[in-house]
């Protein structure tokens, strides 16, 4: 919900506040006009299935959707980078084993997947980890746990986890954000047609017309300044 919404929500809001307020102004229907007004802050008061309550209901899975999403990158990121230290860590004692045996070519197997994605990662460091178990016991003498493989194939599955968790988020923001705005449209509408009734109903009644214009307003969002152009230069 970006601040504009939120603004034209709050005024939904605050007209849903005043028709329970005022309830006492609007008696059991004795009109077709007193029973449309009922209906138009039912419509917004109703619990769970009014518009007030789906919308903050939507705007909350919003809010959780991009918090799951920002979760999910941040442990992502963080992964990534562990999982780098611990195929470094890998890659110098293979460097050192290679060295101590002559054998240059175990190198091959070893090398660091720098500047890939995500997949093309995990790939590559299932392989060092399938590579590293039938050298383990020669990477155990370097100081490597006796689990070492199997941490580093946890460690590959932790990421996808974190990037599912990423994409849940992302398809849990989006739905909400596409259900948003016609909920939004509908509520202002009721806000629009309310107003039209209180200004012929409340039309003697300067007092509750000062309550309602203050309910129904939506504040005005601050326009963003322009940069301020630089003066010419001067002339030599």
């Amino acid at each position: 919900m970006n601040a504009r919404e939120q603004a034209r929500f709050d005024a939904v809001q605050r007209v849903g506040t005043f028709g329970t307020n005022n309830a006492t102004d609007f008696p059991i229907p004795i009109a077709p006009a007193t029973s449309f007004v009922l209906d138009l802050f039912a419509k917004l008061n109703t619990p769970d299935t009014g518009l007030i309550d789906q919308i903050a209901k939507n705007a909350q899975s919003q809010q959780t959707g991009e918090g799951t999403e920002a979760s999910g990158a941040t442990s992502k990121a963080v992964l990534r980078n562990a999982l780098f230290l611990e195929l470094k860590g890998i890659n110098r004692s293979a460097a050192a084993i290679a060295e101590d045996k002559g054998t240059p070519e175990i190198m091959d197997q070893f090398r660091m997947p720098y500047g890939v994605g995500d997949a093309v990662l995990a790939a590559k460091a299932s392989a060092i980890a399938d590579a590293a178990e039938a050298m383990a016991a020669d990477f155990i003498l370097y100081g490597h746990d006796s689990t070492f493989v199997d941490d580093l194939r946890a460690h590959i599955g932790a990421i996808g986890g974190a990037d599912t968790t990423k994409e849940t988020g992302k398809q849990v923001r989006a739905g909400a954000t596409e259900g948003f705005e016609p909920l939004l449209k509908e509520a202002m509408k009721t806000v629009q047609q309310l107003n039209a009734f209180m200004h012929n109903f409340y039309k003697t009644n300067a007092e509750r017309m000062g309550e309602w214009h203050t309910a129904s307003h939506v504040e005005r969002q601050p326009k963003a300044k322009k940069a301020a152009t630089p003066p010419p230069p001067a002339k030599p």
